[in-house]
């Protein structure tokens, strides 16, 4: 909860970016994923925003934080990976494109599909 800002957020992948550079081990990167599965508990936009990346702040936090980061580093790919956002993810996708992404990664949690339809069943 310390990166309390999208330009917190890039000035720590930037120290992070240039330890590697220092090492030459930048061309071994094959994206950089700002944060994983980003609005669940470990980012700071879960506190209003709880696994719905989909809202105007979020989608400004991650927008400057890549743009930030791109700057330095303008060679690299960027994301932020989701999790399972419920039955509405597709919708989500179409109504707030992210140009500034070079990949999505959705993580889809197979226990979650059909509303939790797999942790609700009796496994022996």
């Amino acid at each position: 909860m310390k990166i309390n800002s999208p330009e917190r957020m890039a000035e720590i992948w930037i120290k992070s970016l240039e330890l590697i550079a220092k090492d030459n081990l930048l061309d071994n990167i094959l994206y950089v994923d700002l944060c994983n599965e980003w609005t669940s508990f470990w980012s700071i936009m879960l506190r209003e925003n709880e696994h719905n990346w989909a809202v105007p702040e979020s989608l400004d936090w991650m927008k400057k934080s890549i743009e930030i980061v791109r700057y330095k580093y303008p060679d690299l790919p960027y994301t932020f990976s989701f999790d399972y956002t419920g039955n509405d993810m597709a919708e989500k996708f179409q109504k707030n494109p992210l140009p500034h992404f070079d990949l999505l990664e959705q993580h889809l949690w197979m226990a979650s599909l059909n509303n939790g339809e797999f942790n609700k069943t009796n496994h022996r």
